[in-house]
Order: C-alpha cells, then sequence, then structure tokens
C-alpha cells in the first residue's frame, strides 16, 4: 500500500504542477516540471520543479517534493542523494520538501552526515510537511484542484468531505486527469475511511457510479465485484495461481490481474492491437502505471485512439 500511494503521489505531482509550488513554496512562479530520472540507473525523485523564487532575487531554483507514507530508515539520505544530483544537473538551488500521508514518526532536519564526533561532513536542511496537521477547511478553500486526492489524510477529514472533493474535480476540464483524480481520491479515502461509507458516497453519484461500473481499473479499489476480464472478489479464489483478493490479493497477483483485465478489454476493442500492447504492459510492474492504462483503453472510443495510447507507451 505504501508503494502504491507513493506512485500515486508522483502521478499527481505531474498534473498540476504549478499548484503544487503555489501550495508548497509560496511566491514561488512555476516555469515548467524537471525530469525527475537522476541517473542512468532506477533512482527517481517524486516531483521536481523550476521555480523562480523571491526569497532568492528572484532568481530560478528547483522545488523537489517527495511524498512518503510513513518514515523509513535511509529516507534523509535518499533525499540529500536526489537534492545533489539535481542540483549537479540543474545548477541552481534545489529545495526540498518531503510530504508525509499518514501520522508517523517524522525525521529530524538538518541530517547530519557525520564525521568524528565534533565534525561534520554535510548537512543537508530540509522542510516536513505532515498532512494530518493541516485543516481540511485550509485545503479545500486554497481552489487547488491538483491537490484534492490528498484531502481523505487531512486534520478533521470525514467521508463526508468526499462530496466537496468530487464537486470541486468537476473543474478539471481534460476527462482523463479528472476521472484519475476521481480515482486516486477513492484510493485514498478507503486508507483512511469505511469501505462501505466510501462506496455509500459513489452510489450517490450517478455520474461516478457509471464510470467505476463500467471500467475495470475501479474494482480493486471499491469491491464492487465482477468486472471485465477478471475478478477480483475474494470468494473467486485464485485466478492463474494467484490471489486477486483485494484482503488478501499480494502484489503480483494485482499485477497480473491488471495486465489481463488490459488484454481482455484490448481485445473487446481491437483485437489486432492486443499482441503489441501485451509486449508493452509484460514489461510494466506498478500497478498505478496498468491502471492508467486500463483506464486509457476504456475511454478510447476508436482503434485509432488505442493505437496512440500504445505508442505513447514506448
Amino acid at each position: 500500500m505504501a508503494h502504491e500511494n507513493d506512485s500515486i503521489s508522483k502521478a499527481l505531482f505531474q498534473w498540476r504542477p504549478a499548484q503544487y509550488v503555489q501550495c508548497f513554496m509560496p511566491g514561488a512562479t512555476f516555469l515548467h516540471v524537471v525530469p525527475t530520472e537522476l541517473i542512468r540507473e532506477p533512482l527517481r525523485a517524486d516531483g521536481l520543479f523550476r521555480v523562480r523564487y523571491p526569497e532568492q532575487d528572484n532568481r530560478e531554483a528547483v522545488l523537489h517534493l517527495e511524498a512518503q507514507t510513513r518514515m523509513e530508515d535511509g529516507l534523509e539520505e535518499r533525499c540529500c542523494l536526489y537534492n545533489l544530483l539535481t542540483r549537479q544537473r540543474e545548477r541552481v538551488p534545489v529545495y526540498t520538501k518531503i510530504l508525509f500521508l499518514e501520522e508517523t514518526k517524522l525525521p529530524s532536519t538538518p541530517w547530519i552526515y557525520a564525521g568524528t564526533e565534533d565534525t561534520w561532513i554535510l548537512q543537508f536542511s530540509f522542510e516536513v510537511i505532515a498532512l494530518w496537521t493541516i485543516p481540511v477547511e485550509d485545503w479545500l478553500q486554497a481552489n487547488l484542484e491538483g491537490l484534492l486526492p490528498f484531502t481523505p489524510f487531512l486534520r478533521g477529514a470525514k467521508v463526508a468531505v468526499l462530496d466537496d472533493v468530487y464537486q470541486a474535480l468537476q473543474r478539471i476540464t481534460d476527462p482523463f486527469e479528472r476521472a484519475n483524480s476521481l480515482l486516486y481520491t477513492l484510493v485514498f479515502a478507503r486508507r483512511r475511511f469505511d469501505a462501505r461509507a466510501v462506496n455509500t458516497f459513489i452510489r450517490r453519484h450517478p455520474v461516478l457510479q457509471k464510470v467505476v461500473e463500467e471500467s475495470p481499473l475501479y474494482q480493486e479499489i471499491i469491491q464492487l465485484g465482477e468486472e471485465r476480464g477478471f475478478k477480483l472478489g475474494e470468494e473467486r479464489g485464485e485466478e492463474r495461481g494467484l490471489k486477486l483478493g483485494e484482503e488478501r490479493g499480494e502484489e503480483r497477483g494485482k499485477v497480473e490481474g491488471l495486465r489481463v483485465a488490459i488484454a481482455d478489454l484490448c481485445g473487446a476493442k481491437a483485437p489486432e492491437l492486443v499482441e503489441p500492447l501485451n509486449a508493452h504492459i509484460s514489461q510494466i510492474t506498478d500497478p498505478v502505471r496498468l491502471r492508467q492504462i486500463l483506464l486509457g483503453i476504456s475511454q478510447a472510443q476508436s482503434a485509432t485512439e488505442m493505437r496512440l495510447l500504445i505508442d505513447r507507451l514506448d
């Protein structure tokens, strides 16, 4: 679950980067997104944004956002490495802010890489942001749609706040971003609220319920039973030798189930594209990325649109 939370955060950071800069670096002017892959090996920060920062005489800088479900050993050193590598590549100051989603032990800042008892080799300063300390009212009043999926983690958030989030997300004009923002809100809501209450919320909104019922992508999240391609309910037991039920499902089962659903849905819409699509998704192990592909396939109106989606996977 922690890995999934972090993957969702990475996706959210990319959709409305200017709003994250506005929220976490007030006064800075967003310029553009900075590539998050820092070296040739698989080392990727969550969010890197080029900004113009008044506190630095309006010179350019980089805001580095890192999302964490909970505290991990070595987190400060890892963020320090991200910071230094970004500084080396971008040649401007880099400001690191760690966003903690769920209540946990928080790191102390600055982090010091010490040598002997009375000397230190490196001192790394960063800012800690604990979502559970931020009042939900402040978040809603900020009018930053890109941040709204994180609402369930805020102080005072109850399941009733989902109605406000749902209405606010309707302002997003891009259907793909809007649908995924709703999805991620539901994912986070099920981390924080009673699942039955979340399901009741979904059924109160016919448009949302229709999206949920038609897209296999959502079935794992809300346990509505059947979806196109595979069964996620615990009663069906195993499929392809792996358990896909949400309560007991392992990561490999989720990934395999999503691949099956993608292939089946593609086969129903454009059978000639199943083989090239499978070649791509067989290399993807991130459930969040697979869900995004599944949503894209479900929303594609023609084989041409599906072919464009597959081409973008390269």
